[in-house]
């Protein structure tokens, strides 16, 4: 069918949003079994209601307050965003912890939130990816995503942080929420367990420490 479109026209931009055209028809992966980020975008634009028009921080700034509320009450838990964790050199400002005192003290936190509020097509990603692993799929390159978890590697350290900072953490329930994508699906909550990344906690909290003490010495040098 051969249809009369002026190209960057908004009929032309309305007709093109839910088609595989030749930008969007790169989807599979040169290697691995992770499609490419066109298929999420294409998938995303089938399902997902259009968002609005801001930055990542913004959209970030915006929701977080709202996953929160949502994730609590799924959760059938308390989350504050109160308080902060000052180890000296590092630190730590959680999206939400599990609250069980009035007057907690850091011994007392076991679990915790990581609130994380992608745009469409990173959050389609994610439940794509975990929606796999739940049904006993190996997806490769697992490289790409946190150990027994979908969750993006860029983030790997935002977790390793809680349970570094926080000693009795046992449970960190990783957060997404996006408020275009279909109603079931908006809230997602991954926990992590302490016992599923032991190693890779050890591995890369000692690189941590390597380099706060690299960091020093350079400052050092800096300084004097």
């Amino acid at each position: 069918m051969l249809l009369k479109l002026k190209q960057n026209s908004q009929e032309w931009l309305e007709w093109r949003k839910r088609k595989i055209t030749g930008t969007k028809g790169d989807m599979a992966p040169l290697t691995g079994t992770v499609p490419k980020k066109a298929f999420f975008e294409y998938v995303a634009e089938m399902t997902c209601t259009e968002p609005e028009a801001e930055n990542d921080i913004a959209r970030g700034n915006r929701l977080e307050p709202i996953a929160r509320k949502l994730a609590a009450e799924q959760l059938n838990k308390q989350l504050s965003d109160d308080y902060v964790i000052d180890n000296g050199n590092v630190g730590l400002s959680p999206d939400g912890l599990v609250l069980t005192k009035a007057e907690p003290k850091i011994e007392d936190i076991t679990e915790a939130a990581e609130i994380k509020c992608l745009n469409n097509a990173h959050h389609l990603e994610v439940l794509y990816i975990n929606r796999a692993y739940q049904d006993g799929k190996k997806l490769y390159p697992r490289s790409g995503f946190l150990r027994n978890y979908g969750i993006p590697s860029q983030y790997d350290m935002q977790v390793y942080s809680y349970f570094w900072q926080l000693p009795s953490l046992e449970t960190l329930y990783f957060t997404l929420y996006n408020e275009c994508a279909p109603v079931d699906r908006r809230l997602v909550i991954l926990p992590i367990k302490r016992s599923d990344i032991a190693d890779e906690l050890v591995k890369h909290g000692d690189r941590l420490k390597e380099m706060i003490t690299e960091a020093k010495e350079f400052i050092e040098w800096l300084e004097f």
